[in-house]
């Protein structure tokens, strides 16, 4: 019987089939890998929860200053890193302006905590936080729109909602802030941040690129009168 021999171009050909799938595979793997990225810290590292909203002008919005208001105490460093931090979304069309109103709720900096640790799914947070948002001041499971009550369990919410109940940590401010912005004329943004991941790299851009001639802005925090004086060149 005669003994078949493959042909040197047939395992080429093998060879080239089996390289393409290998590759196509780990762009696969990678595309993956950075889905998972950009869906667990939306715009970087820095941000840790992102809520959207309706609304007027954040700069004009007394229910909103209202609803952010809490105890948690904010000086001038923590109101210069959501200028700074929010310098560079600006710059490329994500928000609307440099106004920014820092929060003070302490609610919204006990979440900041429960999600950058990785007690609670930033899914659940943005999904129950929003909600709340719409229905404040008043803070219930009952506020929780159905379909969230749904895909995530009744019991599941209750717990996050007595979790994210509990006072954060004295220094809380030290690693987080909160501020919102306006995103259009109609629409705002609440963006929780990790002060320790901040990217230096955009807000250093930010703060080399000044067209108004290094002008001061005053940073409105919530539930106080005093405000901020801050400019580009804080940032750098």
């Amino acid at each position: 019987m005669k003994r078949v021999v493959p042909l040197a171009g047939a395992d080429r050909a093998n060879d080239r089939w089996a390289m393409r799938v290998f590759a196509v595979a780990m762009l696969g793997v990678l595309g993956l890998a950075w889905w998972l990225v950009r869906a667990n810290r939306p715009h970087g590292e820095q941000v840790v929860l992102r809520l959207d909203r309706s609304g007027a002008l954040v700069s004009d919005d007394e229910q909103l200053a209202r609803d952010l208001s809490g105890d948690v105490v904010v000086d001038q460093d923590v109101a210069a890193t959501a200028f700074c931090v929010n310098g560079p979304y600006w710059m490329s069309d994500v928000t609307l302006d440099l106004e920014v109103v820092v929060a003070t709720s302490s609610r919204l900096y006990r979440v900041a905590e429960l999600v950058a640790s990785g007690r609670w799914p930033r899914a659940l947070a943005t999904r129950v936080e929003t909600d709340l948002l719409a229905a404040a001041p008043s803070v219930s499971v009952e506020d929780v729109d159905d379909v969230v009550i749904r895909e995530f369990g009744r019991q599941r919410v209750e717990a996050y909602l007595a979790d994210a109940a509990v006072a954060p940590s004295r220094d809380v401010a030290d690693n987080f802030v909160v501020y919102a912005v306006s995103t259009t004329v109609w629409d705002q943004s609440i963006y929780v941040i990790d002060r320790r991941h901040i990217d230096r790299g955009a807000v250093e851009r930010f703060a080399g690129e000044d067209p108004f001639g290094g002008r001061p802005y005053e940073v409105r925090v919530s539930g106080q009168s005093a405000r901020f004086a801050v400019d580009r060149q804080t940032c750098a």
